[in-house]
């Protein structure tokens, strides 16, 4: 039975997956004893972007969206990567905390939608708890560095715009590098963000 769920999740057959559930009331309990560690149906359902199957499964067994698989992800984070808003939605509609889960990495989904540059899905995720992107990884670094030593620069913009604090673009990393630091040691490149982004951090009076 739980393997038959497991292929509903997969192909999508949102019929399947509620007819399993209504016979067996008790299933999804069993996938999270047997899966822990592993990947679980809303893994799948995030993973493949199946937006019904996410919130079929986060009605009914909302301890699912805190579980990490063996990549140590849980289902915001496999969302936030992929770039699948509305599964990102729907995660943070049932469980807003969820965007505090981190990874085996110690980065929380915001770290890794930067990472990939998913402007979408970081604005979902900063609406959602603006607080979030003061958070530095596991390693000491802000989530600004995260997006520029990855070349990242729209949706290090994007973060500048959405968070709108002076406090949150001082920020250093473990070096006492500030982002402004940080991209005035970087080749100029096509790159690098236009003359008025630069200007707009210069204007956050950051000290340096």
């Amino acid at each position: 039975m739980v393997r038959r769920l497991f292929q509903a999740a997969t192909r999508r057959n949102e019929d399947m997956f509620s007819q399993l559930l209504q016979d067996d009331p008790l299933l999804l309990d069993r996938v999270m004893s047997e899966c822990t560690g592993k990947d679980t149906p809303l893994h799948l359902g995030a993973l493949y972007g199946h937006v019904g199957l996410v919130r079929e499964m986060l009605s009914r067994k909302l301890d699912l969206s805190r579980e990490l698989n063996s990549q140590g992800l849980s289902p915001l984070h496999l969302a936030s990567v992929r770039g699948h808003v509305e599964v990102v939605k729907e995660i943070l509609s049932k469980d807003a905390d969820a965007c505090f889960v981190r990874d085996r990495d110690g980065m929380i989904p915001l770290h890794v939608a930067a990472f990939r540059g998913r402007v979408e899905v970081l604005e979902e995720l900063v609406n959602a708890n603006k607080s979030t992107a003061f958070l530095l990884t596991e390693s000491g670094e802000p989530i600004l560095h995260l997006c520029a030593k990855n070349n990242k620069f729209k949706a290090l913009k994007k973060l500048v715009e959405l968070v709108q604090d002076d406090e949150f673009v001082k920020l250093k990393d473990s070096d006492d590098n500030t982002i402004l630091h940080l991209l005035s040691d970087k080749n100029q490149s096509e790159d690098l963000p236009e003359h008025g982004f630069a200007e707009q951090l210069q204007n956050s009076k950051l000290q340096t």
